[in-house]
């Protein structure tokens, strides 16, 4: 809605707004319908998010966490809850969290990404290397392994590495 009131005359903002309150409206039926599902709680969840309505949201996250302990995607819709409410420490922890249950996914350490330093130890160079040149990748998800490399070598200051991989996460969009 902030977006909408900065920018009133932009359609693609008043587009986005109601796509986010229409899935607003179908996730909020499914949870009546069947409260224990982990989409529709979720999805709840990110689309009140979106629109700042974080308490709500984080009751919901952590809903589905009683549910479902142990799935990644409970951990990171957590975490980007948290992020979004400026809980950066409770953020870390859970995207922390979703590493514990899933230390081979890329995407939770592009979700940290934005929250620490990545140091020369951390496992992201060689997990996102290992992945970004498997077949079936989408392009967008190639990119986005990109920029997180970009990101993860200036935190170790390798700047030629990381503007490379800058590079190839543009060429590939």
């Amino acid at each position: 809605t902030a977006l909408v009131k900065r920018y009133p005359h932009n359609g693609q903002a008043h587009l986005l707004l109601a796509q986010v309150l229409l899935k607003q409206t179908r996730y909020r039926e499914a949870c009546r319908l069947a409260p224990n599902s982990l989409d529709a709680l979720l999805g709840l969840a990110q689309s009140l998010s979106f629109l700042n309505q974080h308490e709500e949201a984080m009751r919901l996250a952590q809903q589905a966490r009683g549910i479902a302990p142990k799935l990644v995607a409970v951990w990171i819709t957590l975490g980007n809850i948290q992020k979004a409410a400026h809980e950066l420490e409770a953020a870390i922890a859970s995207y922390e969290k979703a590493l514990a249950f899933a230390p081979g996914d890329w995407k939770v350490y592009r979700a940290l990404s934005h929250l620490i330093v990545f140091k020369q130890e951390s496992p992201v160079f060689e997990l996102v290397k290992a992945c970004i040149e498997k077949e079936g990748i989408s392009d967008r998800d190639r990119a986005d392994m990109h920029f997180l490399l970009g990101k993860a070598y200036l935190d170790i200051h390798k700047d030629e590495q990381a503007f490379f991989h800058y590079e190839e996460a543009n060429r590939v969009m």
